[in-house]
């Protein structure tokens, strides 16, 4: 019951962080809250970097769109997903409403960013490293509901789809069609809000 009371307030009202806020501080309040993988990897990364006397810089990043041009993953879990479970059933799902926004970066945006961030480490530039060494990615944000759209409106007029409707789904439905990892998975990859301001990683190119 605590996790849908969590998810409704969440609908209610968000925050929009800049990567010039105290985001490690902020990381590891919300830890106190509640333990999640990958803010428990920014902590600990910048702790121990601290420790051992290493720079670290972490590169935070909102949904990747485009197709990657390296040997492993070359595309967006979450898109993807969307389309597989739209060609395999005939229209395309959201999560709830869909109201949810989260940012977004294109593949090749990234790249530039890590290429960026590494000439300036190499060059000795005085960048902000550890504690206030996060840089988001963000380029622009869209809701889970124009992504859907966009998905059926493509797939009706390439001919894969016979219908742009879209279909709400519930958390525990959209774990079983599109991840089958539990309706906490499903809350955070379509039916959550993720926003930033890149501030800081506009500043340095």
């Amino acid at each position: 019951m605590e996790k849908s009371r969590i998810l409704v307030l969440g609908a209610l009202g968000y925050i929009i962080l800049s990567d010039k806020d105290d985001i490690y501080e902020y990381e590891k309040y919300r830890e106190k809250i509640e333990p999640f993988p990958q803010r428990s990897t920014d902590v600990t990364v910048v702790e121990y970097g601290q420790q051992l006397g290493v720079r670290t810089y972490i590169v935070s990043s909102p949904i990747i769109y485009g197709l990657g041009s390296g040997f492993f993953n070359r595309r967006s879990m979450q898109i993807e997903a969307l389309i597989r479970d739209a060609r395999q059933d005939g229209y395309v799902s959201q999560v709830g409403d869909g109201k949810g926004e989260w940012d977004y970066v294109h593949i090749d945006d990234l790249v530039a960013l890590y290429e960026l961030l590494i000439v300036h480490i190499l060059k000795g530039d005085d960048i902000s490293f550890d504690a206030a060494g996060y840089y988001f990615s963000e380029t622009g944000y869209v809701s889970w509901k124009e992504i859907s759209q966009h998905i059926a409106q493509a797939g009706k007029e390439l001919g894969l789809l016979k219908t742009d409707n879209v279909k709400e789904l519930t958390l525990e439905e959209a774990s079983e069609k599109l991840l089958k990892r539990g309706p906490d998975v499903a809350e955070l990859g379509w039916g959550s809000r993720s926003r930033t301001r890149a501030d800081r990683s506009r500043e340095i190119g």
